[in-house]
């Protein structure tokens, strides 16, 4: 079975925004298929402190998850160096300023769901990737993940998705509700 890592802004009161005007990322950051360059920067804006931001290991920042030093070692654990990159970000939140966070970047990208199963309308819209509309559930490929622990799906490349061994360690630190199981996803979550 697979997990899918839910978007962290869902449901939460407080959230970062990504900074179009300051940051400096030079390609795509929806389907980046190479490490970011060095000379890329990442900021996020929010109302909010950063004494919120530090309570969870992967906080609501919009755009890919975003997080802390303890999920950046345990994920490092289980993906190769050459399959992830972990981009530091700067969060400016009111007056203060935080460079303790990560952006976590999957590079590895396998075809994870079953576009014929799967309950979903699919169209091409650019020759480089295929936009999802409200249908779910969405099946997912048996061992799709080949072996990895972390990648994201092929067609729809802003889905994270997540082995049952890393799952299982992150969500032992107490976020566990940032996973969905595989065969319980779908978009919108309740189905209508």
């Amino acid at each position: 079975m697979v997990w899918v890592w839910d978007d962290p802004t869902i449901g939460a009161d407080f959230s970062a925004q990504f900074d179009d005007e300051t940051s400096a990322v030079v390609h795509s950051l929806s389907r980046p298929r190479h490490p970011l360059p060095g000379n890329a920067r990442a900021v996020f804006k929010s109302t909010s402190g950063v004494k919120r931001f530090k309570q969870y290991h992967c906080p609501p920042f919009e755009r890919w998850p975003v997080i802390d030093a303890v999920w950046k070692e345990i994920i490092s654990e289980f993906v190769a160096p050459g399959h992830i990159q972990f981009f530091p970000v700067e969060l400016r939140a009111r007056s203060e300023i935080c460079h303790e966070f990560f952006w976590m970047i999957p590079l590895c990208v396998f075809p994870c769901l079953d576009l014929k199963k799967s309950k979903f309308h699919y169209h091409p819209e650019v020759k480089e990737w295929v936009a999802i509309y409200a249908g779910g559930p969405w099946v997912f490929k048996e061992d799709c993940l080949a072996g990895a622990h972390l990648a994201r799906d092929f067609n729809f490349g802003r889905l994270i998705i997540v082995s049952d061994e890393l799952r299982d360690a992150l969500a032992a630190t107490g976020e566990e509700y940032l996973f969905r199981r595989g065969d319980d996803f779908g978009w919108p979550k309740d189905g209508s």
